[in-house]
């Protein structure tokens, strides 16, 4: 309670005191039992706000006053004549000295590839060992590369790199690179250069690559060099392609994928490590693609209810190619949707179905996408099975695509010279 406050409520006591006194005169005056009933009343009235003023000034006075409680204003600067002319800021941090640019490299991080198969087939690994984490302060000691055409390694590149920053005992002992042997090593700015040129315009991938390309970016800027923009990192690929793994690290992923670690924590033997993942890798992801592409596929066909086509023209022509044929189709059309071609069977007085059987006339094998279902060789399981039917002597008749809407077109061009004569 602020000190205003305290003075209103004893103003008020005040006049209760005041008030009640006369009350209590007259009671007194007029009966003795009312007087004290009145006299009563008016020690609690008096006690009651009392006790709360005392209990506020124990506690104010047991308070430690804290520096938010105190209010101070300095004094006016030299030159000015009053306080009104100078109202100090509320709180003026102390400025902070001018950081020299970065170069940045923000705009170099990962491409953002739409699938996982997309991973590009030709390529350049990139890795290198360092004094430390930090590309702004550390430096590049060991360098190397892997040009990679069509999966296979076609040349490589590895050199020491001269550093002005020491190389600590602990990064001595974990990759096994001293001071010593990079004094005689070539210049940072000689090694970039040529490992930029052996680049090329290939893409560049590496495992956790955003660490080699920030060491690479900046030491490209202080040679004044140019960097490569495409890359790929496979560690986010293995992420991906190896769902649920108990660790990403590289030695960890080449143990599961049984690749052949060579010495550890040297630029070419992790940069021949990485390649090896990358391309074992793109089998074990085309695999979960296939095994996604399937699961879609089913999805997309295992509700199409083929009894439920009927016709939705006027008249149906008996002399159609389809009239009372039964139709089915495999694989993806590129022309229209699975559906719309089962719908345009029905208006042709066709029924269209889901499987092969013994009466079915035509199996049309869609020119789109091959299906999931298919062999290496295009063949898929609806393929199959008109062939062992027509080995028991079905005539079902197998049309591509555009063998299939020339039939049609042929029939609607005819059916039209037809009506006009």
């Amino acid at each position: 309670m602020s000190k205003q406050k305290s003075k209103k409520w004893r103003v008020v006591l005040y006049v209760i005191g005041a008030l009640l006194l006369f009350g209590v005169k007259y009671a007194f005056e007029s009966s003795v039992g009312f007087g004290i009933f009145t006299l009563i009343a008016a020690l609690l009235l008096i006690a009651i706000p009392t006790i709360s003023i005392i209990r506020e000034k124990s506690s104010d006075s047991g308070r430690t006053t804290s520096a938010s409680d105190v209010s101070y204003t300095p004094a006016p600067p030299k030159g000015y004549t009053s306080q009104k002319q100078f109202v100090p800021a509320k709180s003026s941090p102390t400025p902070t000295p001018a950081v020299a640019a970065k170069p940045s490299i923000s705009r170099y991080y990962y491409t953002d590839y739409t699938r996982l198969s997309d991973f590009p087939t030709s390529y350049v690994c990139i890795d290198f060992e360092t004094t430390g984490l930090y590309p702004e302060n550390d430096r590049i000691t060991d360098a190397a590369a892997a040009r990679v055409v069509d999966g296979q390694i076609v040349d490589t590149y590895t050199s020491l790199v001269h550093s002005p920053v020491a190389i600590s005992a602990f990064v001595s002992n974990l990759t096994g690179i001293t001071n010593e042997m990079i004094s005689t090593a070539p210049e940072e700015n000689d090694v970039i250069r040529d490992l930029i040129a052996f680049i090329g315009d290939l893409p560049v991938i590496g495992y956790n690559v955003s660490f080699d390309l920030g060491f690479l970016h900046y030491a490209a800027h202080r040679a004044s060099l140019p960097c490569p923009r495409e890359n790929f990192d496979v560690q986010s690929y293995a992420k991906k392609g190896l769902p649920g793994r108990p660790g990403y690290k590289l030695e960890n992923v080449a143990e599961y994928l049984s690749v052949d670690q060579p010495e550890a924590h040297r630029a070419l033997a992790d940069v021949l490590t990485t390649v090896a993942c990358a391309e074992k890798l793109r089998g074990v992801v085309a695999e979960i693609e296939r095994q996604k592409a399937i699961a879609e596929y089913d999805f997309q066909n295992a509700y199409v209810d083929y009894k439920s086509f009927v016709p939705t023209v006027d008249h149906v022509d008996e002399n159609s190619p389809l009239f009372g044929k039964r139709v089915v189709f495999t694989g993806t059309m590129s022309r229209m949707t699975r559906i719309d071609a089962c719908q345009l069977v029905a208006n042709l007085g066709g029924q269209p179905w889901g499987v092969v059987t013994k009466g079915t006339a035509y199996l049309v094998v869609g020119e789109g996408e091959m299906s999931p279902h298919a062999d290496a060789s295009g063949v898929t399981r609806k393929m199959q099975q008109a062939d062992e039917w027509r080995a028991k002597g079905s005539a079902i008749k197998t049309l591509t695509e555009t063998e299939f809407f020339r039939m049609i077109d042929e029939y609607e061009s005819s059916k039209v010279i037809y009506e006009k004569e």
